[in-house]
């Protein structure tokens, strides 16, 4: 199941939760400046411009968040100051203040919490989607207005900006698909070793209650080779052998019964360590799609700013023949004049 991080007010009139963005994207920074991804109403006034930043990242398979301090008046994990410039990581139930938690009248705080692809669905996202961007149209070379080749470099701007944003966009889903790779290959391992502990265990639980029968035996028989003196003495011998054998069945039968259940949890992990291998294995090729559709983006960028490039010349022809001809013009409309004086 996939995961994700999201933040959590505690105080009310914040709105919210709001989704971090996955793992590899860019810092989400809260503060009260416009520019600012979580913005915080202008009344907090002890709240900076820019507060704190804050980064999805994965550590020994857990998901946590890096934070960095970016506020004089300090940022609070679960009532300790971060300070400015430090880092600090947040787990998941730790408690973010953009104050002291003691402060008069109160501090804006937050609870990082971990929810599912199911309930994420649902949540909006602090970071804002990209905006939509417009395809620019070259304009016509008209007798009454001329394109500048400002505004050719513009349109190759604009196109090279939303070429950038979608391999930003793909560069952060292939850091999240990595990071998921790599924390189910850490999960596949544990559950392996598990597994390989729950067979050792099994396997001398066996041999020590098989051993413990074994002695049972060996002593009995022993015992009654002693006592053995008359063919009566033999036959209560016989008969407590055989009492001795139906015990040693019961006791068998009693730790297959004990065992079945291991047996059946045994099948039940190999069972999910062959899940989480096959998962594995699709994410990895979920992986090798996206690098393979990186590529070809960035094969269709360089493709787009050539074509670009090659327009802008040609604008930059026409607008010189369109000189070339008004000098002409002009020359002639001189000469008409002169030649009508």
């Amino acid at each position: 199941m996939s995961l994700s991080l999201q933040l959590v007010p505690l105080q009310a009139g914040l709105g919210g939760p709001w989704l971090l963005p996955p793992v590899g994207s860019a810092p989400l920074t809260i503060g009260r400046k416009t520019s600012c991804e979580l913005l915080m109403p202008e009344a907090h006034a002890y709240v900076s411009g820019e507060h704190c930043r804050v980064r999805s990242v994965v550590q020994e398979s857990k998901f946590c968040v890096d934070l960095e301090d970016l506020s004089g008046n300090g940022t609070y994990v679960n009532g300790g100051k971060v300070g400015k410039g430090n880092h600090r990581n947040v787990c998941t139930g730790d408690e973010i203040s953009l104050a002291k938690p003691s402060r008069r009248g109160g501090a804006i705080m937050f609870r990082l919490e971990v929810v599912s692809a199911a309930v994420s669905a649902a949540v909006p996202a602090a970071v804002p989607a990209a905006p939509p961007v417009a395809h620019p149209v070259v304009p016509a070379v008209s007798a009454t207005k001329q394109a500048t080749p400002l505004e050719g470099r513009s349109a190759s701007g604009d196109l090279a900006a939303a070429l950038a944003v979608s391999a930003r966009q793909r560069q952060g889903e292939n850091h999240r698909l990595q990071a998921l790779f790599e924390a189910e290959k850490v999960r596949c391992a544990s559950l392996q070793a598990e597994l390989l502990e729950e067979r050792r265990q099994l396997a001398e639980e066996r041999r020590r209650r098989q051993e413990s029968q074994a002695a049972k035996v060996l002593v009995h028989a022993q015992a009654a080779a002693s006592r053995a003196g008359s063919s009566d003495a033999l036959l209560k011998n016989n008969a407590r052998k055989q009492g001795d054998c139906e015990e040693l069945r019961e006791s068998l039968r009693r730790i297959s019964a004990e065992h079945a259940p291991l047996e059946r949890a045994q099948l039940s992990a190999e069972e999910a360590a062959k899940r989480e291998s096959r998962e594995c294995v699709r994410l990895r090729a979920e992986l090798q799609e996206e690098l393979r559709c990186a590529e070809r983006a960035a094969l269709e960028k360089d493709q787009l700013k050539r074509q670009a490039e090659e327009a802008i010349g040609r604008q930059l022809e026409l607008e010189a023949e369109v000189r070339r001809e008004a000098a002409f013009n002009a020359s002639l409309e001189e000469q008409c004049a002169a030649m009508c004086k």
